[in-house]
């Protein structure tokens, strides 16, 4: 078994409902919870009119082709209003990233219609980190007119990010979904129990965890090549400033011998390796007296 499938599988074991894939099959396979978590995070609305549009959505704009490929969609009976679910372990530059989801959401207005028929929007973002680093385990993002806040102003679009950040400050009945998203999950809560053992469902379907493993895979992949760049940079960055100090030693005098040892023994290299420092550096300063 090679290094990455080890890593791959580690990771797949020790993977929970804060990992976007296992996120989007738990709520695509129970539409309850789905509701659930509607009703939980959003206050007032009527999660049970709600069903799954889409999962993993991909927007397509003519304009260059950009592509936006979203979480999770759920729309409301009605039309009316659209919810969607993104989670985040690492930050996209959130702000600008709700600009850009809610702004190719709104690309899917049907032709012909006219902009006041858009629906509602609502970006719920779950994160494993405080999102605005403001030390709040909810963020609500409110447009309103500068000096008039008194005018009603509204995009119909709503922005709510939620963080495992000071949960006490939270609403009781919000903290143990805060919880499970720091991975520290309360099975006394219902909710919780339901998500975890949904969560246990998906992990055991074959075709599932090969999809996932194999993302995984290359992820894993990716970071061991840019591990293995990293390490080439530093070499070549270390071996630069050997021939600095080469260079130095040589301006003042000293000759190859003393250069040398002080290279073998200060820097653990070999007499080939130190040698063939010292011949590039020579032949360096060679080559430029020359020209």
């Amino acid at each position: 078994m090679n290094e990455l499938l080890k890593a791959a599988q580690k990771r797949y074991q020790e993977a929970g409902f804060t990992n976007d894939l296992i996120f989007k099959q738990v709520l695509r396979s129970n539409p309850d919870i789905l509701q659930d978590v509607l009703q939980l995070c959003i206050p007032g609305i009527d999660a049970s009119s709600f069903t799954i549009a889409e999962s993993e959505h991909e927007i397509i704009v003519s304009v260059g082709n950009k592509r936006i490929r979203l979480d999770l969609i759920t729309r409301s009976q009605s039309g009316d209003k659209v919810v969607d679910l993104e989670m985040f372990t690492y930050d996209p530059d959130l702000p600008m990233y709700a600009r850009y989801a809610g702004s190719m959401l709104d690309c899917e207005l049907p032709i012909g219609a006219l902009a006041k028929e858009l629906p509602e929007q609502i970006l719920l973002i779950f994160c494993t980190f405080d999102p605005m680093g403001g030390g709040d385990p909810v963020y609500r993002r409110k447009i309103s007119l500068d000096g008039r806040e008194d005018l009603r102003y509204t995009e119909k679009r709503i922005v709510i990010c939620f963080s495992p950040t000071a949960i006490e400050k939270a609403p009781e009945s919000l903290r143990p979904f805060l919880y499970l998203l720091k991975g520290a999950a309360d099975t006394s809560d219902p909710l919780v129990r339901r998500i975890n053992t949904a969560v246990a469902e998906v992990k055991r379907d074959g075709e599932f965890r090969r999809t996932v493993m194999d993302q995984f895979e290359k992820e894993a992949a990716i970071r061991s090549e840019g591990y293995e760049e990293g390490k080439a940079e530093m070499k070549a960055e270390a071996e630069e400033n050997l021939k600095k100090g080469i260079r130095y030693l040589l301006n003042f005098g000293h000759n190859d011998e003393e250069i040398l040892s002080a290279l073998m023994s200060d820097h653990t290299l070999c007499r080939e390796e130190a040698e063939k420092l010292l011949h590039s550096v020579k032949e360096t300063m060679s080559s430029n007296t020359e020209n």
